[in-house]
C-alpha cells in the first residue's frame, strides 16, 4: 500500500507530466456529465481505492508461498530499477541535501519502507485479512494522536473528540477478538501512523523523485542482509514458490492495477475534485480490502466488526471537520 502512495508522490512531482498540469476549465468541461455532477472522477477515485484494496487479497495469497521479507525487498528493488534511470539527474542534484538529511531519511525509510510493508505482509500471513483491514482503518486516528503528542500542536475540539470516538471503536474491536494477539497488525498500524506524523520533518527542498528512489534504495540495503540470511537458512521458500507462476502473476497484478492504473485514475480524478476530496477515498482502501476478504476468502463479518468500523469512521470524520462554533482545547 505504501508502495502506491510513493508512486503517487513520484508522479505528482513530475511537473512536466500533462497529468499534473491540467487546466481547471478543460478538466471540468470534460468530466462533468449532463446533470452537472462530477460522476466520473468519483468513480475513478472509487476504482483506485478498490485496486489499492486488492493488495490485501493478492498480498495474502503471495505471502503463503513467498517470504514477507523477500516480497518487500523485491518490491522496493523493482522501484529502484524502474525509477532510477528517469530520476538519476535529480538525485545527483539533490545529493548534498540527501547527505545532510541522511539520518532523517534512514529513520523514515525504516518506518515507512521497511517496518510497515513487512509487518503488513506478516499480518496478512498470520491473521484473517478482515482483521488487518479493520485495524489499519483506524490509522488516521493514531496519526492525529501521535501528531498532537509529538508536536504539541493545539487541537481543535473536533479532532480531540474524533480521537476519543475512534479509539472507542478500536477498544470495542479488541474486546471482541482479543486485539492484542494481532501483534503484526498493530506494528503495521503504529509504524504507518508514526511515519505519516513524522513525514512533515522531511526536508521540503528534496524533490519527491529523489526522496522516493533513495528511500527505496535504503530499504533494499536494510533488508538485503535478512534476505541473505534467509537464503542461507532456507527460510525464504522453495525456488518453485519464489520464482513460480503464482508469484510472477501476483507481482504483475500489483504493478499493473494497484501501482499503475490506480495511480493514473487517482491523479486524473484529484486534478478535478481536489486533494482534500480525494483524500477522503483513502479510507475506502481498508474498507475495500475487508469486503474483498469476505467475498474471496469467505471470512465472516459480524455485527461487532461493522459497529466498530462505523465508530472508527465517525471518529475519522470528526478529525477532518472544523465547525464554525468550535474552539481550541489548548491555547498557543
Amino acid at each position: 500500500m505504501l508502495f502506491y502512495f510513493e508512486f503517487f508522490t513520484f508522479f505528482c512531482t513530475h511537473v512536466d507530466s500533462p497529468l499534473c498540469k491540467p487546466t481547471a476549465s478543460t478538466a471540468l468541461h470534460a468530466w462533468r456529465c449532463r446533470e452537472g455532477t462530477l460522476v466520473v472522477p468519483y468513480l475513478f477515485l472509487s476504482l483506485s481505492a478498490l485496486f489499492w484494496g486488492a493488495d490485501y487479497i493478492v498480498g495474502h495469497l503471495m505471502v503463503a508461498s513467498i517470504n514477507a521479507v523477500l516480497l518487500t525487498t523485491l518490491r522496493w528493488l523493482f522501484t529502484v530499477v524502474v525509477l532510477l534511470p528517469a530520476c538519476y539527474s535529480r538525485v545527483v542534484s539533490d545529493w548534498p541535501l540527501l547527505k545532510a538529511n541522511a539520518k532523517n531519511l534512514v529513520f523514515l525509510a525504516l518506518l515507512g519502507q521497511v517496518l510497515f510493508p513487512l509487518s503488513f505482509y506478516l499480518a496478512l500471513r498470520g491473521t484473517q485479512t478482515i482483521h488487518v483491514a479493520l485495524y489499519l482503518f483506524s490509522t488516521p486516528i493514531w496519526v492525529v494522536l501521535i501528531h498532537q503528542l509529538l508536536f504539541k500542536k493545539p487541537a481543535h475540539w473536533t479532532k480531540s473528540l474524533g480521537v476519543l470516538v475512534g479509539l472507542s471503536g478500536v477498544v470495542l474491536l479488541m474486546r471482541q477478538d482479543g486485539g492484542l494477539e494481532y501483534g503484526w497488525s498493530w506494528i503495521a498500524v503504529l509504524s504507518w501512523a508514526l511515519y505519516c506524523a513524522l513525514y512533515r520533518t522531511r526536508d521540503s527542498r528534496i524533490s519527491g523523485q529523489s526522496y522516493l528512489v533513495v528511500s527505496a534504495a535504503i530499504a533494499v540495503l536494510i533488508l538485503l542482509p535478512f534476505v541473505a540470511f534467509g537464503f542461507t537458512n532456507h527460510q525464504l521458500g522453495t525456488p518453485e514458490n519464489v520464482f513460480g507462476l503464482k508469484t510472477i502473476l501476483g507481482l504483475e497484478f500489483l504493478v499493473l492495477f494497484p501501482s499503475w492504473l490506480a495511480t493514473l485514475l487517482w491523479l486524473k480524478a484529484v486534478a478535478v475534485v481536489g486533494k482534500k476530496q480525494g483524500a477522503q477515498f483513502i479510507h475506502l482502501v481498508h474498507i475495500c480490502g475487508g469486503l474483498l476478504a469476505v467475498l474471496f476468502f469467505h471470512q465472516e463479518l459480524n455485527f461487532v466488526q461493522v459497529r466498530s468500523a462505523a465508530i472508527i469512521g465517525a471518529g475519522i470524520w470528526l478529525c477532518s471537520q472544523k465547525f464554525k462554533c468550535g474552539y481550541r482545547l489548548a491555547s498557543k
